[in-house]
């Protein structure tokens, strides 16, 4: 099984940023809930700011990327997620594809979504696998009346293995503000689902149903 890279211009600069963000030294520690710790960093030329949360989990590198694969069940841990779905007719690999979520915004915000393009690199000298998620433009999004679109959002899930069955998960979030919600509360929604998604993610990840595509991934390392 290999990993397939699509590259486009939008992708190309969002990827870069991420790169920025996470090599950053400007982040300041905003949360600390022992296992994980959130940080918080200006957003160069947003009013809005990023986030990233760090964590350590008692499971294999293997396990926590089909988590991130199995997109059907992003509504269990994702935070505020209440649809996700691979687009029809997308072809790509396992970790490298078109995603289509939805997110339910709190009362009195119309909910939002999106397609994200992800992209994934897998290192085996390193031990390390990096998925890059870009929102992409209002025209790629399915009409549904109602909805408000995010085009302006990047993430990346950065998994390094530490050891056979322990992982260091970084999450970067960064969202714009859309629709009516200003920035102020788009940010406390970023850092919410940067700290609540990856506590979901720990417990979700202890379901046997991974097992099969985890022993796939383990190919990559090899």
């Amino acid at each position: 099984m290999k990993f397939y890279l699509h590259s486009t211009l939008q992708i190309i600069i969002c990827l870069a940023l991420l790169a920025t963000a996470l090599a950053a030294d400007d982040w300041k520690l905003v949360e600390d809930g022992g296992d994980i710790k959130i940080y918080e960093s200006d957003w160069g030329g947003y009013s809005e700011n990023q986030y990233k949360g760090v964590s350590v989990i008692r499971q294999p590198i293997e396990i926590v990327a089909a988590v991130l694969a199995d997109i059907e069940s992003y509504p269990e841990w994702f935070y505020r997620c209440s649809e996700a779905r691979k687009l029809a007719g997308d072809k790509a690999a396992v970790l490298d594809f078109s995603l289509y979520i939805v997110i339910d915004a709190p009362w009195p915000f119309s909910d939002r979504h999106a397609v994200f393009r992800a992209q994934t690199t897998v290192d085996a000298v390193s031990e390390t696998i990096v998925i890059n998620s870009v929102a992409q433009i209002e025209s790629e999004i399915p009409p549904h009346k109602g909805y408000v679109g995010i085009t302006n959002s990047a993430q990346q899930w950065n998994l390094e293995k530490l050891a056979p069955q322990t992982t260091r998960i970084t999450f970067i979030n960064r969202t714009g503000a859309t629709g009516s919600m200003t920035a102020g509360i788009t940010n406390l929604g970023s850092q919410a689902t940067v700290h609540q998604s990856l506590i979901n993610l720990k417990t979700v990840a202890r379901h046997p149903r991974y097992e099969k595509l985890a022993n796939e991934l383990k190919t990559e390392f090899k």
